[in-house]
């Protein structure tokens, strides 16, 4: 339970929080051709990203959380 609620919140956390710096980083004049914000690689490539570091977080919360308990 602590795993799946902390993998959800940490993946929508860090997705919000990467599309923020992508968005802050890249120049705004690439945004003057429609639909080429970014590729279709980048995008899946930094999706599977933050979902390994989700997990990693999520399941090292639960370690922390089940120690904790005992």
């Amino acid at each position: 339970m602590y795993f799946a609620s902390s993998f959800i919140l940490l993946f929508f956390f860090l997705q919000l929080l990467s599309g923020i710096i992508l968005t802050m980083l890249v120049e705004s004049p690439s945004y003057t051709s429609f639909g080429n914000y970014t590729s279709a690689e980048n995008s899946f490539l930094v999706t599977i990203i933050i979902m390994a570091v989700s997990a990693v977080i999520a399941f090292l919360i639960q370690k922390w959380l089940s120690k904790r308990q005992k």
